[in-house]
């Protein structure tokens, strides 16, 4: 958590009909204001603090969109950096436990998404958010088979496939592979949740089902 005398943020929201991209930013130490820009303007986007750095996450942007954008800004740095949440979507609760910050649940669409993501301040940084660009599903949509991709080889990885109620419909535990074969012909039609876990990251994924 940043001390009392780090500044305070207030970012994103409506400027009148259109959500704004405006940072404002007060110096508790001095009584200053001063401003910034998030990447994409959004509104309904979750906020938290995990160390020197500040993340604001998700939201909806101006063409009535969910965003994955995660936008963090290092106290100690002064510096701005992106990063993306797994599957995009707004109201989303944010919280920090130690050197992790969670982002969780939120609206996709119409629909509740149970999607974890978890950035490990210590560990992987920021490429326990961005695991996901290296992780591939195919085909998508799926029809009674998918391919995970996990761009590299894991000594030992975990997938575990739900639904967006949470109902688990596949789990399986590999060792020293890059591909794991998903059969899903017991699988009904519509949207799945992959999880994918290692020892070092933890990255979700969302794919279809086609009948």
């Amino acid at each position: 958590m940043l001390p009392l005398s780090a500044p305070s943020f207030f970012a994103g929201g409506y400027t009148g009909t259109n959500p704004t991209s405006r940072v404002d930013i007060y110096d508790n130490s001095t009584g200053l204001w001063t401003t910034a820009n998030l990447s994409v303007a959004r509104r309904n986007l979750s906020a938290t603090t995990v160390g020197t750095k500040v993340f604001f996450a998700g939201g909806v942007d101006i063409n009535n969109n969910p965003s994955s954008v995660v936008n963090i800004y290092d106290n100690s740095t002064g510096l701005w950096t992106t990063a993306n949440l797994a599957v995009a979507r707004w109201d989303l609760s944010a919280t920090a436990v130690g050197s992790k910050a969670f982002f969780a649940g939120g609206r996709d669409g119409t629909i509740f998404n149970p999607v974890v993501d978890i950035y490990d301040n210590i560990s992987t940084g920021i490429n326990e958010l961005n695991k996901n660009e290296e992780i591939t599903i195919f085909p998508n949509p799926a029809n009674n088979h998918f391919t995970v991709s996990l761009g590299s080889t894991n000594k030992k990885v975990e997938v575990t496939i739900a639904d967006n109620t949470g109902k688990v419909f596949y789990n399986t535990i590999a060792t020293e592979t890059q591909h794991i074969e998903v059969i899903t012909q017991d699988f009904g039609a519509g949207i799945y949740i992959v999880q994918i876990q290692t020892a070092d990251f933890i990255a979700t994924k969302k794919t279809s089902e086609e009948k």
